[in-house]
């Protein structure tokens, strides 16, 4: 009973550690990619105009 118990216990404990870890990892990867995506967006020299199509499209809308 007590074993049932105390087993319970330890388990959902170790779950829960894993699914933190895991999710730490996860968060350093997306964090790191993005600071990368950031890096390369700034390499630009010229930032892209956007497509005509979509200037008389927000235009219309006012």
């Amino acid at each position: 009973m007590i074993f049932g118990t105390l087993g319970r216990y330890i388990g959902l404990r170790f779950g829960k550690t894993i699914l933190a870890v895991f999710a730490g990892f996860f968060a350093l990867i997306y964090l790191v990619d993005f600071v990368e995506l950031l890096r390369r967006s700034g390499d630009i020299e010229e930032p892209t105009r956007p497509s005509s199509r979509f200037c008389r499209c927000c235009a219309r809308r006012r």
